[in-house]
Protein backbone atom coordinates (compact mmCIF):
# COMPACT_ATOMS: atom_id res chain seq x y z
CA UNK A 1 0.00 0.00 0.00
CA UNK A 2 1.29 3.43 -0.95
CA UNK A 3 2.01 6.06 1.70
CA UNK A 4 0.86 8.83 -0.65
CA UNK A 5 -2.49 10.55 -0.22
CA UNK A 6 -3.49 10.12 -3.90
CA UNK A 7 -2.94 7.50 -6.58
CA UNK A 8 -3.03 10.23 -9.27
CA UNK A 9 -2.38 13.96 -9.18
CA UNK A 10 -3.75 15.66 -12.31
CA UNK A 11 -2.44 19.23 -12.69
CA UNK A 12 -3.97 21.38 -15.42
CA UNK A 13 -2.49 24.74 -16.39
CA UNK A 14 -4.98 26.89 -18.30
CA UNK A 15 -3.18 29.70 -20.17
CA UNK A 16 -6.16 31.86 -21.00
CA UNK A 17 -4.87 35.43 -20.84
CA UNK A 18 -5.97 35.76 -24.45
CA UNK A 19 -8.99 34.83 -26.57
CA UNK A 20 -9.32 31.53 -24.64
CA UNK A 21 -10.48 33.06 -21.33
CA UNK A 22 -14.08 31.89 -21.65
CA UNK A 23 -13.02 28.46 -22.92
CA UNK A 24 -10.83 28.02 -19.83
CA UNK A 25 -13.79 28.69 -17.53
CA UNK A 26 -15.94 26.24 -19.54
CA UNK A 27 -13.15 23.66 -19.20
CA UNK A 28 -13.17 24.16 -15.43
CA UNK A 29 -16.93 23.57 -15.36
CA UNK A 30 -16.50 20.34 -17.35
CA UNK A 31 -13.72 19.17 -15.00
CA UNK A 32 -15.88 19.94 -11.99
CA UNK A 33 -18.65 17.75 -13.36
CA UNK A 34 -16.23 14.82 -13.77
CA UNK A 35 -16.82 13.51 -10.24
CA UNK A 36 -13.27 12.27 -9.53
CA UNK A 37 -12.83 9.42 -7.04
CA UNK A 38 -11.10 10.05 -3.71
CA UNK A 39 -7.75 8.66 -4.90
CA UNK A 40 -7.52 11.21 -7.76
CA UNK A 41 -6.73 14.87 -7.15
CA UNK A 42 -7.50 17.34 -9.94
CA UNK A 43 -5.88 20.75 -9.52
CA UNK A 44 -6.37 23.45 -12.15
CA UNK A 45 -4.60 26.79 -12.34
CA UNK A 46 -6.42 29.49 -14.26
CA UNK A 47 -4.55 32.41 -15.80
CA UNK A 48 -6.78 34.89 -17.63
CA UNK A 49 -7.10 38.64 -17.83
CA UNK A 50 -9.13 38.44 -14.61
CA UNK A 51 -7.56 35.46 -12.84
CA UNK A 52 -3.81 35.24 -12.30
CA UNK A 53 -2.57 32.04 -10.63
CA UNK A 54 -6.10 31.16 -9.49
CA UNK A 55 -5.91 27.55 -8.32
CA UNK A 56 -8.95 25.36 -7.94
CA UNK A 57 -9.11 21.80 -6.64
CA UNK A 58 -11.90 19.72 -8.12
CA UNK A 59 -13.26 17.97 -5.06
CA UNK A 60 -14.12 14.29 -4.77
CA UNK A 61 -17.55 13.71 -6.23
CA UNK A 62 -17.34 16.80 -8.45
CA UNK A 63 -18.68 20.32 -8.10
CA UNK A 64 -21.66 22.17 -9.50
CA UNK A 65 -21.36 25.19 -11.78
CA UNK A 66 -22.48 27.36 -8.85
CA UNK A 67 -19.69 25.97 -6.66
CA UNK A 68 -17.13 26.71 -9.39
CA UNK A 69 -18.52 30.24 -9.71
CA UNK A 70 -18.31 30.73 -5.93
CA UNK A 71 -14.70 29.46 -5.80
CA UNK A 72 -13.63 31.75 -8.65
CA UNK A 73 -15.42 34.71 -7.05
CA UNK A 74 -13.71 33.97 -3.72
CA UNK A 75 -10.34 33.85 -5.52
CA UNK A 76 -10.99 37.32 -6.95
CA UNK A 77 -11.60 38.74 -3.49
CA UNK A 78 -8.26 37.30 -2.38
CA UNK A 79 -6.32 39.01 -5.19
CA UNK A 80 -5.46 41.87 -2.85
CA UNK A 81 -2.93 39.46 -1.35
CA UNK A 82 -0.49 39.94 -4.22
CA UNK A 83 2.57 37.85 -4.91
CA UNK A 84 6.04 39.24 -4.35
CA UNK A 85 6.79 39.54 -8.07
CA UNK A 86 8.90 42.38 -9.40
CA UNK A 87 7.25 42.22 -12.80
CA UNK A 88 5.52 39.88 -15.24
CA UNK A 89 6.29 36.21 -14.68
CA UNK A 90 6.79 34.13 -17.84
CA UNK A 91 4.69 31.03 -18.48
CA UNK A 92 7.52 28.63 -17.63
CA UNK A 93 8.05 30.15 -14.18
CA UNK A 94 4.28 30.14 -13.50
CA UNK A 95 3.95 26.49 -14.51
CA UNK A 96 7.00 25.44 -12.48
CA UNK A 97 5.70 27.23 -9.37
CA UNK A 98 2.32 25.54 -9.83
CA UNK A 99 3.85 22.08 -10.24
CA UNK A 100 6.23 22.55 -7.28
CA UNK A 101 3.26 23.28 -5.06
CA UNK A 102 1.26 20.20 -6.08
CA UNK A 103 3.78 17.55 -7.22
CA UNK A 104 3.60 15.66 -3.95
CA UNK A 105 1.47 13.14 -2.09
CA UNK A 106 0.81 11.06 -5.20
CA UNK A 107 1.99 7.83 -6.82
CA UNK A 108 1.50 9.19 -10.35
CA UNK A 109 1.52 12.65 -11.94
CA UNK A 110 -0.15 14.10 -14.99
CA UNK A 111 0.39 17.63 -16.27
CA UNK A 112 -1.86 19.14 -18.93
CA UNK A 113 -0.81 22.41 -20.56
CA UNK A 114 -3.73 24.13 -22.24
CA UNK A 115 -3.59 27.28 -24.37
CA UNK A 116 -2.69 28.65 -27.77
CA UNK A 117 0.06 27.03 -29.80
CA UNK A 118 1.67 27.31 -33.21
CA UNK A 119 3.07 23.83 -33.44
CA UNK A 120 6.76 23.14 -33.73
CA UNK A 121 7.33 26.32 -35.72
CA UNK A 122 6.10 28.95 -33.30
CA UNK A 123 5.31 29.99 -29.81
CA UNK A 124 3.42 27.89 -27.34
CA UNK A 125 1.01 28.82 -24.52
CA UNK A 126 0.97 32.37 -25.88
CA UNK A 127 -0.68 34.88 -23.57
CA UNK A 128 -1.38 38.52 -24.31
CA UNK A 129 1.50 40.77 -23.33
CA UNK A 130 3.71 37.91 -22.16
CA UNK A 131 6.96 36.45 -23.45
CA UNK A 132 6.25 33.57 -25.88
CA UNK A 133 6.92 30.08 -24.52
CA UNK A 134 8.85 27.96 -27.03
CA UNK A 135 9.33 24.22 -27.34
CA UNK A 136 12.88 24.77 -26.06
CA UNK A 137 11.35 26.41 -22.99
CA UNK A 138 9.12 23.34 -22.61
CA UNK A 139 12.19 21.10 -22.59
CA UNK A 140 13.80 23.20 -19.86
CA UNK A 141 10.54 23.20 -17.88
CA UNK A 142 10.33 19.39 -18.00
CA UNK A 143 13.94 19.16 -16.81
CA UNK A 144 13.15 21.57 -13.94
CA UNK A 145 10.03 19.58 -13.02
CA UNK A 146 12.07 16.37 -12.91
CA UNK A 147 14.58 18.08 -10.58
CA UNK A 148 11.84 18.71 -7.99
CA UNK A 149 11.89 15.09 -6.80
CA UNK A 150 13.84 13.17 -9.49
CA UNK A 151 10.60 11.67 -10.81
CA UNK A 152 9.34 12.01 -14.35
CA UNK A 153 5.78 12.91 -15.19
CA UNK A 154 3.70 9.85 -15.99
CA UNK A 155 1.60 11.77 -18.53
CA UNK A 156 2.16 15.11 -20.26
CA UNK A 157 -0.90 16.41 -22.08
CA UNK A 158 -0.64 19.25 -24.59
CA UNK A 159 -4.06 20.77 -25.20
CA UNK A 160 -2.94 23.32 -27.79
CA UNK A 161 -3.35 23.87 -31.50
CA UNK A 162 -0.93 22.14 -33.86
CA UNK A 163 0.99 20.25 -31.15
CA UNK A 164 0.62 16.93 -32.96
CA UNK A 165 2.92 18.04 -35.79
CA UNK A 166 5.65 15.49 -36.26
Amino acid sequence: MSENKYKWMVMIYLAGNNSLSEECVFALADMAASRPPSQVAIIAQLNTGVHDHTTLQIKEGGMTADQIHDELKKALTNTNETTESSGPIDSGAKILKFVKEYKKDSDHYMLVLSGHGSGTMGDFLRQDGKKPFSLMDLGKLLKDIYAIDNRKMDVLGLDTCLMSMG
